[in-house]
């Protein structure tokens, strides 16, 4: 059997094919890494956005809350103006007591919520910074 060119050219092709696998393997998996990468930065962009359009959000409905006289609180416990949180029992600053549910309930720090049936706070939301201004303006108007 002779040996042509072709022969060898073709063997050396299939050698060299064999001998590149663990590299070719290599480059795929990285370059999987790198797009998974990728994808996750910009998943986290998106989350981002949508996180600051939702703060957007609820800092008009805090606003309008304000516009519309929400009560001032303070916390049951300490007697004291605090940040609102969930669960949190409040009570009216100039009457100094409980409020009656579904009352728009706020603070001069710049968060507003709403009395559930319990008694409790619900449906915080607070001004964003960006907000600030306008929010000074409601409060000095308030006074």
């Amino acid at each position: 059997m002779q040996f042509k060119t072709s022969h060898v050219f073709l063997a050396l092709v299939i050698f060299g094919i064999v001998s590149q696998g663990e590299n070719v393997r290599d480059f795929t998996n990285s370059q999987s890494q790198e797009r998974q990468g990728r994808n996750e930065f910009h998943q986290r962009i998106r989350d981002n956005r949508n996180q600051a359009r939702e703060l957007e959000k609820l800092s008009k409905v805090a606003l309008d809350r304000y516009k519309q006289n929400c009560v001032f609180v303070i916390d049951l416990t300490t007697k004291q103006e605090t940040y609102l949180q969930p669960g949190q029992q409040v009570i009216d600053t100039k009457l100094n007591r409980e409020l009656r549910p579904g009352q728009p309930i706020c603070n001069r720090l710049g968060d507003t919520a709403i009395v559930s049936q319990a008694g409790t706070i619900v449906d915080i939301a607070r001004v964003n910074v960006a907000d600030l201004p306008e929010f000074r303006q409601l409060l000095e108007q308030r006074r």
